[in-house]
């Protein structure tokens, strides 16, 4: 029996997008959680992208702007996939799980200005932040979470407070307060 590879993108508002998206003036308050599958079904995700905003934009210069998280989010899907720079790990972020990831989207551009996390984040496996799990080519301005926990279960490839990983752009002006 071959192994099912499958791809999920989970938002508060929304689910996954491409090709030029804009979230503005957007809040999200529902608590959202991606369990594992138990050992009876398990599916072998290539990865699982949740975000309090969306989950993930794969391309598109994108804006997310005036938008506001105060869910808890837990991203429960254990990944054993690589995570180099465009393998599709695991993300979760408070705002955004992931832009981009693909080699054919490094000039596409993600701006997120003067938004806000207060939820609780967790997540078994790969990136984790307050504000955006993965992103290449992103401005992060002006953004703020304020929360007690951003947490990594078992073995976060890499986690922060703003971002998790980033591979280029800025940010600019973020406070985190915990």
């Amino acid at each position: 029996k071959a192994s099912q590879q499958v791809n999920h993108s989970v938002g508060g508002i929304l689910g996954e997008g491409c090709d030029a998206v804009t979230i503005k003036d957007s809040n999200n308050t529902a608590n959202i959680t991606w369990e594992r599958a138990s050992s009876a079904n398990r599916v072998q995700y290539s990865s699982v992208a949740l975000g309090g905003i969306a989950g993930r934009i794969l391309g598109g210069n994108a804006l997310i702007e005036n938008c506001h998280n105060k869910s808890n989010l837990y991203n429960g899907c254990y990944n054993n996939g690589s995570y180099d720079t465009y393998a599709k790990p695991n993300c979760l972020g408070g705002i955004l799980g992931s832009f981009g990831l693909s080699k054919e989207t490094v000039s596409e551009t993600l701006t997120v200005r003067n938004c806000t996390n207060q939820g609780k984040l967790r997540a078994l496996r790969g990136f984790v932040a307050g504000i955006v799990g993965w992103a290449q080519n992103a401005t992060i301005e002006d953004c703020s979470y304020t929360t007690a926990a951003c947490e990594g279960d078992v073995n976060p490839h890499a986690a922060g407070i703003i971002a998790g990983a980033y591979t280029s752009g800025s940010i600019k002006n973020c406070t985190a307060i915990v």
